[in-house]
């Protein structure tokens, strides 16, 4: 039986892991010890210079791709055909938790799923504890915020609903005042202050802070007061 190709053994290996990816330094540990001999990469630890030695062995199937010190090799694709993968109609996973799973920057991976709930592919909506959560957009309906004896009902606090908000108050800006926004979402002042939390954190939004000399007393009251007592008065949508 002939040997496999290098590419073939690539495609083999990632088959195994159950994804179209992996790092170039895991790649070389699977490898093994002749096969690298072999290729002449047996000491190299360097994962550019590895991507160097076995790129022109490739055949075009695979791509490279930076994310922060760590290099990955992939079957090409699209990128949020990756994402979209990862997602469940049932069951949902934090914006993090998906950027951790994926060869992308966190950046890359925040304008990828803007664009997919933009789509309509998916939708965040917030759990029981304000926690920010995607599902495929044919889930039933987010179970953590459902009761087990009451009619099962969306809930209104979702990322759409607040970028709905946030676009029919920016008049192409790029900032909205934060009180402007409070009111007209109209949702309970805690959860509209944990959402602004939870959504800054997980780096959807960024928050600036206000002049009260600027403001009147209702702007004041209806602005929000961060964990270190700054005064945030607008907020942007991040990478819009």
């Amino acid at each position: 039986m002939p040997e496999k190709s290098l590419p073939d053994l690539i495609m083999e290996l990632m088959n195994k892991d159950g994804k179209p990816f992996m790092t170039v330094k895991r790649l070389a540990l699977l490898l093994g010890t002749a096969k690298k001999r072999e290729l002449g990469i047996l000491h190299v630890t360097n994962a550019t210079e590895i991507k160097n030695i076995i790129e022109p062995l490739l055949e075009d199937r695979f791509i490279f791709n930076k994310k922060g010190t760590s290099l990955y090799i992939l079957v090409p694709c699209k990128p949020e055909d990756l994402i979209l993968k990862e997602l469940s109609a049932a069951k949902g996973k934090s914006p993090k938790a998906v950027g951790r799973l994926m060869p992308f920057t966190k950046k890359d991976c925040m304008k990828i799923l803007l664009d997919l709930i933009e789509k309509g592919r998916i939708r965040l909506t917030l759990n029981e504890t304000l926690e920010p959560r995607i599902f495929l957009t044919d889930a039933p309906c987010n179970e953590e915020l459902q009761s087990q004896t009451q009619k099962k009902e969306e809930t209104p606090y979702t990322l759409e609903n607040f970028y709905k908000a946030f676009k029919s108050l920016d008049n192409g800006r790029i900032f909205v005042r934060i009180c402007d926004l409070r009111r007209a979402l109209k949702w309970p002042h805690d959860v509209f202050d944990s959402g602004l939390k939870q959504l800054r954190d997980a780096g959807i939004i960024q928050l600036h802070v206000g002049d009260a000399s600027l403001m009147t007393p209702d702007d004041i009251r209806d602005s929000f007061v961060d964990e270190n007592h700054f005064r945030m008065g607008t907020v942007t949508w991040h990478g819009k």
